[in-house]
């Protein structure tokens, strides 16, 4: 008989507010939508922001890790006046 295999539904990870991302220190990097979310922009804008000027925030870097953008947050942090 022909049974197909199910798989288990994968699990999300629950998102992060934007309060716990910056307050969490062990975060390194994060997805620019996340950082986009906490600079209440559209993901779209910097996403295009970054594809034009490399960037969409001055002085915080955008790195391409594996075709993944990801947002150095300590840079954030300090472009936001956030001391952590």
């Amino acid at each position: 008989m022909n049974e197909k295999k199910t798989r288990k539904p994968r699990q999300k990870k629950p998102m992060r507010t934007s309060r716990q991302i910056l307050s969490d220190s062990s975060i390194i990097t994060i997805s620019v939508m996340e950082a986009a979310e906490i600079l209440g922009i559209n993901k779209t804008t910097a996403y295009a922001a970054i594809k034009n000027k490399g960037y969409f925030v001055e002085g915080v870097t955008v790195i391409n890790a594996g075709g993944r953008l990801v947002v150095v947050l300590d840079q954030l942090r300090q472009v936001l006046g956030i001391q952590n």
